[in-house]
């Protein structure tokens, strides 16, 4: 499952980010518990893949965010 939400309102959402050393198609990039994996772009939005089965592994999540059009969804905020 893919989820993209707007952090202007969480702030606390966007610092989990902004504080790692990780990238993953060079945006900030978290896992949330042992089931999502997010970036944020454009330094607000929160994009996320959830998995439900634990045969979809981190790097499985990590290859479908890089999947997504992210500079396209920076440029919705830019």
């Amino acid at each position: 499952m893919l989820s993209v939400s707007d952090t202007a309102n969480n702030p606390p959402a966007a610092e989990k980010y902004r504080r790692s050393d990780r990238t993953i198609a060079g945006y900030p990039a978290a896992d949330t518990g042992s089931t999502a994996t997010g970036v944020l772009v454009g330094d607000r939005l929160q994009v996320k893949v959830l998995s439900r089965s634990d045969s979809f592994t981190p790097a499985d999540r990590e290859a479908w965010i890089e999947k997504f059009d992210l500079a396209g969804l920076e440029a919705l905020v830019k």
